[in-house]
């Protein structure tokens, strides 16, 4: 798509056209185009709006994630973090690790209803029984960035579970 004009200090006149400047349009809709400020809010309060979250590093302006406002995971941040997982993640899988990533559920480490956000990092592999548990607060769990989850038991028991090491392979 290349670099947007020059900016003469103007919003687009149009939605849809490219914007005149950086920091110009303020969203961009699949089909549309870009967004100036008033567009965007007058979609925004329109019922059924659906929003992504977009992060841009502000040097090479690219973008550096997304971030779905929705509950399920799109299918291909759900084979990432099935692939980095790779088994259940939960101390109450039998054996952890027990069950295969494929056949897990895919869990909201902080709860998507109290602000949780569907990203890899806040996303974890864990089989029902687990799921279950962490769920009617039977276990506590936290997770880094570098997708370690720390679990804590009822009891005070403390468990460490890492993301799959392909190195073992």
């Amino acid at each position: 798509m290349g670099r947007p004009p020059a900016s003469n200090g103007s919003p687009p006149d149009e939605p849809g056209s490219p914007p005149t400047g950086r920091g110009s349009a303020l969203g961009w809709m699949p089909g549309f185009g870009y967004l100036d400020p008033d567009h965007v809010r007058k979609i925004a309060i329109r019922e059924g709006s659906v929003w992504q979250r977009l992060v841009a590093d502000p040097l090479s302006g690219h973008a550096v994630s997304v971030s779905p406002f929705t509950y399920r995971p799109t299918a291909s941040l759900a084979r990432f973090v099935r692939a980095r997982d790779g088994v259940a993640r939960d101390p109450g899988c039998g054996s952890f690790g027990a069950t295969e990533a494929e056949r897990c559920e895919l869990d909201h480490i902080v709860p998507f209803d109290v602000g949780g956000t569907t990203t890899a990092d806040n996303l974890q592999a864990l089989s029902r029984r687990g799921h279950t548990r962490k769920t009617k607060r039977q276990w506590e769990v936290t997770g880094d960035a570098g997708g370690s989850l720390r679990w804590t038991s009822l009891a005070g028991k403390r468990y460490t579970s890492d993301p799959l090491d392909y190195r073992d392979f």
